[in-house]
């Protein structure tokens, strides 16, 4: 018996792998809509259609191997999804001069994808989905604002030094 928060759900049935599909686009909105928010290159677009491509690439590779090949590997295709985010997010990063930016942003692509092969590989998973984007919310969101806190406060510091310094004895 396969359960999605307390509704019984048919894994093999179109009903249950079209629902997937739309719960994949809801999450990567979220975390989407999350990096627009923040004025981030890769926002919600991004995010939507990598989890939702990678629940629809693991939703196939279930099924072939279920119908196809029986006993046959349905893993191989959730680790060329790896493979391919892996370029995705290695393309958000860049170098601007001693800093380094974008890995944040490639970050939350690789955990999409994480998320979307969960929805697509079962119902129970797609829960755990569910877990990892509101895990994934809370650290680009409440950390956000950790940061900010963190930087105002060196900030003072830093500016409480300086009027030492300049004020201090001859």
């Amino acid at each position: 018996m396969n359960i999605f928060f307390g509704i019984v759900v048919d894994p093999n049935s179109t009903a249950w792998m079209a629902a997937a599909l739309a719960f994949a686009v809801l999450l990567g909105g979220l975390i989407g809509l999350e990096r627009q928010l923040h004025g981030h290159p890769a926002g919600l677009r991004t995010h939507i259609l990598v989890t939702m491509g990678s629940a629809l690439f693991t939703l196939v590779g279930v099924q072939m191997a279920r119908t196809y090949s029986p006993g046959g590997d349905a893993t191989r295709i959730a680790a060329q999804i790896v493979t391919g985010i892996g370029f995705l997010g290695a393309g958000s990063i860049l170098r601007d001069g001693g800093s380094i930016k974008g890995l944040t942003t490639a970050a939350s692509i690789w955990a999409c994808a994480g998320i979307g092969m969960a929805v697509g590989a079962a119902p129970k998973l797609g829960e755990l989905g569910t877990m990892a984007t509101a895990i994934v919310l809370l650290t680009l969101w409440g950390l956000h604002h950790v940061e900010i806190w963190m930087k105002c406060r060196q900030d003072k510091a830093s500016a409480g030094e300086g009027e030492v310094r300049s004020g201090g004895r001859s």
